[in-house]
């Protein structure tokens, strides 16, 4: 499902810290995420132990309504600077602030706040896309966000098994009143290297290892757009191929076009490339925005 992440970055030895100023944002429950209709509650909060200066919090999407707000609060309680990156690797979309003390440095949208509001943009024609889940790792790791804690909760090709033990870390549970803490170990990923990580929606393993991807794509498809995300997809090749040195790795990538899938199909078969052949025709994919729902819907 490519590289998905909704994560924030604290630039803080101080764990114990982090943890209180999560809980207390939460209990004032200013910006407290919806969870009507949900069985169950998102997955609690994940706060790793410090790593080379930082600390990463995963599962912050669940609980507040905006990450970049999420962040600009959490760096303005503990007095430092703090990230929040929400990235949405099969449809090359990322948003990413930066605070310090609760200042705005930097805001970064691409390829507009309309992937993320959940607003169409089929009538437009089909931008450059970009790629994402490169510029995302690159920025976290010119911040100084080590790498372990960059892919932290993913899975990349060749690194199936957890890696080193990072340390204690703490799980927070909101709760009505209050939250519940629980302590656990933190292990990385056993992640090398600067690339970011390639994670395809499914493998097999017939003729080599064999990689599959879905993306999602808006607009009306024109011939160098399309030429942008085939270089895109021959990058992500490259890097899973710098993963697994030595072995025959194929990518096959299905890209999904909405109300222009016949468009698209048509400029990918000129180019020799597989198209969508159960896609239902005119209706928009809307559950791509991974993080629209947590838990079961009623």
């Amino acid at each position: 499902m490519a590289w998905m992440a909704a994560n924030l970055y604290l630039q803080s030895e101080d764990h114990d810290a982090a943890v209180a100023a999560l809980e207390a944002i939460l209990a004032e429950r200013e910006q407290r995420a919806d969870q009507t209709g949900l069985l169950d509650p998102p997955p609690p909060l994940l706060i790793s132990p410090a790593r080379e200066g930082w600390l990463a919090v995963s599962g912050g999407r669940g609980w507040f309504r905006e990450l970049g707000w999420a962040a600009a609060e959490l760096s303005r309680r503990v007095g430092a600077r703090c990230l929040s990156v929400e990235l949405i690797g099969n449809s090359y979309a990322y948003r990413l602030s930066e605070h310090e003390r609760g200042e705005a440095r930097e805001q970064v949208c691409k390829p507009g706040e309309a992937a993320f509001a959940g607003e169409p943009s089929d009538r437009a024609e089909m931008i450059r896309y970009c790629d994402a889940e490169r510029e995302v790792y690159e920025r976290l790791r010119r911040a100084g966000i080590p790498a372990p804690l960059c892919v932290l909760g993913t899975a990349p090709i060749g690194y199936r098994s957890p890696g080193e033990l990072l340390g204690e870390g703490t799980l927070l549970r909101p709760e009505e009143e209050g939250a519940e803490r629980t302590r656990l170990e933190v292990r990385a990923v056993p992640f090398a290297g600067e690339d970011p990580p390639v994670i395809p929606c499914s493998t097999g393993t017939d003729f080599g290892l064999m990689l599959f991807e879905d993306r999602y794509v808006e607009g009306r498809p024109n011939g160098a757009a399309l030429d942008r995300l085939l270089e895109i997809e021959e990058e992500i090749l490259a890097r899973a191929k710098r993963a697994r040195p030595g072995g025959e790795i194929t990518l096959t990538v299905t890209y999904h076009g909405g109300i222009h899938q016949g468009e698209l199909d048509e400029l990918l078969r000129k180019r020799g490339r597989p198209t969508a052949a159960h896609v239902e025709r005119g209706e928009r994919i809307a559950w791509w925005q991974f993080w629209r729902h947590f838990g079961r819907m009623r």
